[in-house]
C-alpha cells in the first residue's frame, strides 16, 4: 500500500500557507495596486511558463529546420525540372534519330531485295509477267518510302516518366549526348551504304533499260524452227550476199521482236513480202521479213513479248521461213553475234 510522506504533507500544506503579495504603483497618481498569490500557484505559474517558452523554441527550431529543408527541396526540384527538360529534348532527338535510322535500315532491305530479284531475273533465260509485276511492286514501295524519307518526322515521342532516384542517377544529359552522337554516326554510316545502293539500283536500271533495247532475245518460240540460211555469200536460190539470218518454221507461227523499239515500217516491202522493221536505238534496228500476216503498226512501241506478226512465204522465197536481219549504225550485221543460242534452240541446223 502507498503510503505517504509525512513531510511531503508538511511541504504541501506550507506552500498552501504561504502567500506572496505584489505592489504595483502607478508614477502617474501615485495609485497602488495590490495582489497576493500563494507560493503553490506561483511556483506552478513559473513551471508553467518556463514550459511554454521551451515549446516556443522547439517550435521555431523546428521551423527553421522545416523551412530549410523545404528550400533545398524546392532548389533540387527546380534543378531536376532542367535537368528533365534537357534529357527530354535528347531523347526526343534520339527518338526521331533513331526512327529514321529504322526507316533507312528498312530501306536498305527493300533495296537489297530489288537488286536480288534483278540478279536473279537476269540470270533466268525469260522474264514472267509474275516477276515484272513483283519488281513493278518494289519501285513502288521504293518511291513511297523515298518521299516519307523526304517528308521526315517519325512516330516518336518524349518520355515524361523518371523513377524515384537521386539527383546523380537523373542527371543523364552527358550520356544521352554521348549516345547521340554514336546515334549519329550510325545514321551516317547508313546513309553512306544507302546512296551507295541507291546508285547501284539506278546503274542497273540503267543496264536494265539498255539491255531491253540491245538484241537478245529469239524471235520465234523455242523448238518451233530450224536454221535454214546463214549470214554471207550463198548460191541458193541465186548468187548473192545473204543479209540476214533464215529460221524455217510452220506458217503462223508467231513472231516477237528481239529487243524492246518502237516500229518504223509495217507493211509490204518488195521481194521481202510482209516486212516489218522496228528502231531499238543505241544504232541498233531488226527486220522480220516474208510474213504470212502482220499485227503491229507504225509508232507502235512493242516488247519483246510483243506479236509483231506471222510466219509466211511472201515475197522472193521458197518457203515458210522468218528472214532476220540486225542492223547496227547503218550497218547488216551478223544475226548470230548477238542470238547465238538461236541454233541451241532449234529442231535441227540445215546443210
Amino acid at each position: 500500500m502507498f503510503r505517504r510522506n509525512p513531510e511531503d504533507f508538511q511541504h504541501a500544506k506550507h506552500s498552501f500557507s504561504t502567500r506572496y503579495t505584489f505592489i504595483i504603483t502607478s508614477d502617474s497618481d501615485s495609485r497602488t495596486r495590490r495582489f497576493s498569490m500563494s507560493a503553490f500557484v506561483l511556483d506552478n505559474i513559473i513551471l508553467l511558463s518556463c514550459i511554454a517558452v521551451s515549446a516556443v523554441v522547439i517550435l521555431v527550431i523546428s521551423y527553421i529546420g522545416l523551412y530549410s529543408a523545404y528550400a533545398r527541396n524546392r532548389q533540387d526540384l527546380v534543378t531536376l525540372q532542367a535537368i528533365n527538360k534537357e534529357q527530354q529534348v535528347q531523347l526526343y532527338d534520339m527518338s526521331e534519330m533513331a526512327g529514321a535510322v529504322e526507316q533507312k535500315l528498312e530501306y536498305l532491305e527493300l533495296l537489297e531485295e530489288r537488286i536480288q530479284t534483278f540478279i536473279d531475273q537476269a540470270g533466268a533465260s525469260s522474264t514472267s509477267q509474275e516477276d515484272k509485276q513483283t519488281l513493278e511492286e518494289i519501285d513502288a514501295e521504293l518511291a513511297m518510302m523515298r518521299a516519307q524519307m523526304a517528308v521526315g518526322g517519325s512516330s516518336a515521342r518524349p518520355n515524361y516518366f523518371f523513377a524515384n532516384a537521386s539527383m546523380d542517377d537523373l542527371d543523364m544529359v552527358e550520356e544521352f549526348a554521348s549516345l547521340k552522337e554514336e546515334l549519329s554516326g550510325i545514321d551516317t554510316s547508313v546513309s553512306d551504304t544507302e546512296y551507295g545502293m541507291s546508285a547501284l539500283v539506278d546503274d542497273m536500271a540503267e543496264y536494265e533499260r539498255l539491255s531491253n533495247r540491245f538484241p537478245h532475245n529469239i524471235p520465234l518460240p523455242l523448238k518451233t524452227y530450224f536454221v535454214t540460211e546463214y549470214f554471207g555469200y550463198r548460191i541458193y536460190p541465186r548468187i548473192e550476199f545473204h543479209e540476214g539470218f533464215d529460221l524455217g518454221a510452220p506458217n503462223g507461227t508467231p513472231i516477237r521482236p528481239v529487243a524492246r523499239g518502237t516500229v518504223t515500217y509495217a507493211g509490204w516491202w518488195g521481194e521481202l513480202g510482209y516486212m516489218v522493221k522496228i528502231n531499238h536505238g543505241n544504232g541498233y534496228e531488226s527486220v522480220y521479213a516474208h510474213m504470212s500476216e502482220v499485227t503491229c503498226y507504225v509508232g507502235q512501241e512493242v516488247t519483246i513479248d510483243t506479236i509483231i506478226g506471222e510466219v509466211g512465204s511472201t515475197g522472193y522465197s521458197t518457203g515458210d521461213h522468218l528472214h532476220l536481219e540486225i542492223i547496227k549504225d547503218g550497218v547488216k550485221v551478223d544475226p548470230l553475234d548477238y542470238l547465238p543460242g538461236v541454233e541451241e534452240g532449234s529442231l535441227g541446223i540445215a546443210i
